[in-house]
């Protein structure tokens, strides 16, 4: 992975992250995040960010036990239901499931989750890397094609995944084929927009700042890394109109 296209993912989620926020912080929406990467993690994927929404992260059975008997509006008492979740965030699938009907098994508990936490407010999923997260998305379809609650997935992935990431490919057209999907691409910013932006960080001479406008391809953050890389490695001296 090359540093422009790390600045491309980090931009096009930070941008997501911001609408995210925004509607929490308005008390609109209630934000979960999941992400993902090449090689996976502890952290990654749909049950680490069911976790984080519990704030159930490293509790032990009996503790997650008796965090699942206190979720809020729609679970008291809600047992069955419970020790579903419990089994998923375990990784305990009950024995009558049949393996070849596990991950819908999986799907139905985690929908049946998030439909009874709309109860509080309305939900935002963001999916990050999705060119990475098969599960996420093939769970972003099932949510399409089974439940009208209100809830919005904000899907996050480069423009051209991969060969290797074939699955993730197909997942990506079936759900922008959906008549409630819509997408928005991300496009570079003009030089003079860039050349705007930096000015607020320094004022640099206009040979350097048109350097620095190129190189970036018209991504803000990826010319922000830019020119704290070059402070960092004290290439910018000072001239008679500004850095260079």
């Amino acid at each position: 992975m090359d540093r422009e296209q790390l600045a491309k993912w980090e931009e096009q989620v930070r941008l997501a992250l911001a609408l995210a926020e925004r509607a929490d912080e308005q008390g609109m929406a209630e934000v979960m995040q999941a992400s993902h990467s090449r090689g996976g993690g502890l952290g990654h994927g749909l049950v680490p960010m069911l976790l984080r929404a519990m704030q159930a992260e490293g509790l032990y059975e009996e503790d997650l036990v008796e965090r699942l008997l206190d979720l809020g509006p729609g679970w008291t008492g809600n047992r069955e239901e419970s020790l579903q979740l419990r089994a998923l965030l375990l990784g305990e699938p009950p024995e009558e499931i049949a393996p070849s009907e596990r991950l819908q098994w999986r799907y139905r508990v985690i929908r049946n989750f998030l439909q009874r936490r709309t109860q509080r407010k309305p939900l935002i999923l963001v999916l990050e890397d999705c060119q990475w997260g098969a599960d996420a998305l093939a769970f972003a379809k099932f949510m399409l094609d089974s439940s009208s609650a209100p809830i919005l997935f904000v899907c996050c992935w480069t423009e051209a995944p991969a060969a290797s990431n074939r699955l993730e490919q197909e997942l990506i057209e079936e759900i922008l084929k959906h008549s409630q999907t819509k997408i928005l691409s991300l496009s570079p910013l003009k030089a003079e927009v860039i050349e705007s932006l930096i000015g607020h960080f320094l004022t640099l001479d206009q040979q350097t700042l048109s350097e620095l406008s190129q190189r970036s391809g018209g991504i803000p953050l990826f010319a922000v890394e830019l020119l704290r890389d070059w402070a960092r490695r004290g290439w910018l001296k000072t001239g008679e109109t500004g850095f260079l």
